[in-house]
């Protein structure tokens, strides 16, 4: 069991920066042993947005997809708790009240006996489940059915543990892409030179107004519609994968004519926007090449292929997950993907 502590009130920074740790960390596991994740709320208070409620799921859900192991929050007050429990429960984002009852579930073979355990839960499909559970686990379950059964009986010498605030939501541990995670941990460490070096490359270029809106987890898909023209560049050496550079056709045109010197956007044929597009992977790259060569880390960047779909590059490049990372280039969406 592997813990980690959310640093503060749940936000899209505190979240983005969460994920990174848990991926850097996970890239050293042994993936034949069990390192399911804990992420401790003490710091985070009682309120959230829901959109960030819904991001910090989200992005715990896919974590756990990728890494291969099971994810969890505890350490929550009850009114975190009522807020947590449909979003989590949409992700399969395991709640357990503290340490001890993320170990009985998480940790079975450490348990050094059976334990009588007093669960307290309103809703009697969250109850249930928990009942079955325990008891499957080898521990005595007992059900309090009313707050006043509860008050009596959580005091009582008997009771090892209490549970009150937990829903399981999936007791399923995913492997799907445990022997496949190829991020290093080198590589996750300098995503943020990654995305850094891509913004002020562009703005150089085009002297059009760059920006990072979001990132994270994700299978490999065609992230809008219509489909976008891609360039794809390998590259290998302290860390090895791939990058990719996803532009939307309006602003693959727009990003042409600013790096040309044109005012407005011409009606560019296919082979013209895959051309800028390679172009614009190979400037940021070499970009980012000699960012890593200042920090004596050696990397060497292949030549870009360019395509006119994503689909259309799978012909080539079997990848299934990787860090998306959304961002704007005068106000238009395009996209880096980086496996």
């Amino acid at each position: 069991m592997q813990l980690f502590n959310y640093e503060g009130k749940i936000n899209f920074a505190q979240t983005v920066s969460l994920m990174q740790r848990i991926i850097s960390r996970a890239s050293d596991w042994d993936k034949s042993k069990n390192h399911a994740v804990v992420v401790t709320l003490k710091e985070a208070g009682s309120f959230a947005e829901p959109k960030e409620i819904e991001k910090l799921c989200s992005d715990l859900d896919q974590t756990a997809e990728f890494i291969g192991q099971k994810v969890a929050l505890i350490d929550y007050n009850k009114v975190l708790y009522d807020r947590l429990k449909p979003y989590a429960k949409g992700h399969h984002v395991l709640l357990l009240d503290n340490k001890e009852v993320a170990s009985m579930f998480l940790e079975p073979e450490k348990s050094s006996g059976a334990l009588s355990v007093l669960v307290y839960e309103p809703e009697a499909s969250l109850a249930k489940e928990l009942m079955k559970q325990i008891q499957n686990l080898g521990h005595h379950a007992y059900l309090a059915r009313t707050t006043q059964e509860f008050q009596d009986r959580r005091y009582d010498k008997d009771i090892n543990l209490i549970i009150s605030k937990s829903a399981l939501n999936s007791t399923e541990t995913t492997n799907k892409a445990a022997s496949t995670m190829k991020l290093s941990k080198k590589l996750i460490a300098n995503l943020p030179l990654f995305i850094n070096t891509s913004v002020e490359t562009l703005m150089s270029l085009t002297e059009l107004n760059a920006t990072k809106t979001d990132h994270g987890i994700g299978t490999m898909h065609s992230p809008i519609s219509p489909t976008p023209y891609c360039a794809i560049m390998e590259f290998s050496g302290e860390f090895s994968g791939s990058f990719y550079l996803i532009f939307p056709k309006p602003i693959a045109s727009k990003a042409l004519a600013a790096l040309m010197g044109e005012d407005e956007p011409e009606e560019y044929s296919k082979e013209e926007i895959l051309d800028g597009v390679g172009e614009f992977c190979n400037i940021i790259t070499g970009s980012i090449k000699r960012e890593l060569q200042a920090k004596k880390l050696n990397v060497t960047f292949e030549l870009p292929k360019t395509y006119a779909s994503i689909q259309e590059s799978s012909k080539d490049y079997n990848i299934k997950q990787g860090i998306w990372i959304d961002m704007q280039l005068a106000d238009n969406p395009f996209y880096l993907f980086i496996a």
